[in-house]
């Protein structure tokens, strides 16, 4: 698991551009416990795949440009977040309320008894 640090800092300096809309409990329709989790779900889409593709880039993993963003569901205490790469691959980002964030291939996941990935990011095209 790698910290969220990446994530935080880009929604701190994106926050530093205009007044927030954040609620207590939900963003944007996303129930979110900590305080890096709000700050993601803020995010604009840009911005968020800034702060996504950095964190996939530390797990080790590939992805030149996010083409899709979402926020998936709740799975215990965290929060999954799936997107789809210009290569053609897809990954679900499993984000702890301690601001940890593990990085797994879309493909697989019911294998290994995790959600799904929705079909846009399990299936994910290569694009220009």
């Amino acid at each position: 698991m790698r910290s969220l640090a990446f994530v935080t800092a880009v929604a701190l300096l994106a926050g530093a551009c205009g007044p927030s809309q954040q609620q207590e409990e939900t963003v944007n329709g996303t129930l979110v416990q900590s305080k890096g989790q709000q700050e993601l779900a803020a995010l604009n889409d840009y911005n968020r795949a800034i702060g996504l593709k950095r964190a996939i880039h530390g797990s080790g993993k590939q992805c030149q440009r996010i083409d899709r963003s979402a926020f998936v569901q709740r799975y215990g205490t965290l929060d999954m977040w799936a997107v789809s790469c210009n290569n053609g691959r897809g990954f679900a980002l499993f984000i702890g309320k301690d601001d940890t964030v593990q990085v797994r291939d879309c493909r697989g996941l019911a294998e290994i008894k995790l959600p799904r990935c929705p079909a846009w990011a399990e299936n994910a095209k290569v694009t220009r």
